[in-house]
């Protein structure tokens, strides 16, 4: 038997795709944005849900809340995605997870689906060294 959890959530916020054939694209627009985040689960509620999700929507604030609302400037739900699971990545990395981003409000979005390898790329701190 194989169990999933995941956790929802929404937040108001902006971007802009500047390179969209669409005007309204191209200009910042607003929108509701609902992540989902699904992972497997290894051991009996080895992962507290709410305190998890709790700590997602912190860190996700602390890096794009402004005032009212996110500002996500040109990232796309598929660049949000990449930017959310840099953040999963601190509380959950040794696992595969699905992080989804829709424009709940238009009822289109982006599935990105991490491996275990990206999600431990992203836990770990990038070493850089330098020959002397």
């Amino acid at each position: 038997m194989r169990v999933s959890i995941y956790v929802e959530f929404t937040v108001w916020g902006e971007h802009c795709y500047p390179e969209a054939t669409r005007e309204d694209i191209k200009r910042k627009h607003l929108h509701f944005f609902l992540f989902r985040i699904e992972f497997p689960e290894y051991g009996d509620r080895e992962v507290e849900w709410l305190d998890f999700k709790e700590k997602v929507v912190k860190r996700l604030a602390e890096d794009f809340k402004r005032k009212d609302k996110y500002y996500f400037g040109m990232l796309s739900c598929e660049h949000i995605a990449i930017e959310v699971a840099k953040i999963v990545s601190e509380f959950v990395y040794d696992r595969p997870v699905t992080i989804t981003v829709s424009e709940y409000d238009k009822m289109c979005g982006a599935i990105v689906e991490f491996n275990e390898f990206e999600m431990r790329r992203y836990h770990e701190p990038t070493q850089i060294s330098i020959a002397m």
